[in-house]
C-alpha cells in the first residue's frame, strides 16, 4: 500500500489538469487613432498563468507618451514610451513611436495596464492622438506528475522470510543440519 511505500506518490488532493503548450491564456489588442487633444482613456485587465508558466509578448505604439505594464507574483513586463526614455520635441510631445518586449511569466495572477498621454496643441486639428497595443500570453505547457508505474506497492518492503524445508529459497542449512 502507499502508506508502506516511502516512494509512493501521494494522491493529489485535487486533480491537476495538464496545460498544453501553445494554449493562449490571454490576448487583447486595441487601436485608438484620433485627431485632437484627447487621449486614449486607458486600459486595465487581469489574467492567471497556470502551472508551467507562459511567455508574454506585447507591443505599444503611441503619439505622444504611454506605458504598457504586466505585473504579477511571477514576473513582469514593461514598455515605457515616456519623456524619461526620450526627450520631448519642441512642442512638448513626441512623434509616433513603438516598442515591444517579451518575458516569461511564472504561475500566478497578473494585471495589465496601459496609459496614454497626448499633449494639447493650440490647433487640435493637427494633433495626432495614437495609442495602439497588443498583448499575447501563451502557455509553455505543464503535465502533472504521474505515479511511477514501474514500482510496485511492495518494492520497499523486506523480502519474505525463507520457508523451512524449501531448498530453493535458501542454500543455508535448516535446523543446523545439512542435507546430502
Amino acid at each position: 500500500t502507499a502508506a508502506q511505500n516511502d516512494d509512493a506518490v501521494a494522491p493529489l488532493a485535487e486533480a491537476e489538469e495538464a496545460v498544453p503548450a501553445g494554449k493562449v491564456i490571454f490576448e487583447d489588442s486595441k487601436n485608438y487613432n484620433s485627431m485632437g487633444n484627447g487621449a486614449y482613456p486607458g486600459y486595465s485587465n487581469s489574467f492567471t498563468v497556470p502551472k508551467g508558466g507562459a511567455n508574454a509578448s506585447a507591443s505599444l505604439t503611441v503619439d505622444d507618451w504611454g506605458t504598457l505594464e504586466i505585473t504579477g507574483s511571477g514576473g513582469s513586463l514593461k514598455i515605457s514610451l515616456t519623456s524619461a526614455e526620450e526627450a520631448a520635441g519642441p512642442l512638448g510631445g513626441h512623434k509616433t513611436w513603438s516598442d515591444s518586449d517579451s518575458q516569461f511569466l511564472a504561475e500566478g495572477t497578473y494585471t495589465v495596464s496601459v496609459t496614454h498621454q497626448n499633449i494639447s496643441m493650440s490647433n487640435p486639428n493637427t494633433n495626432a492622438s495614437i495609442c495602439s497595443f497588443s498583448i499575447s500570453v501563451v502557455a509553455v505547457g505543464y503535465t502533472p506528475p504521474q505515479p511511477d508505474s514501474s514500482s510496485s506497492s511492495s518494492s520497499s518492503a523486506p523480502p519474505p522470510p525463507p520457508v523451512p524445508g524449501d531448498s530453493s529459497s535458501s542454500s543455508s542449512p535448516v535446523n543446523g543440519s545439512s542435507s546430502s
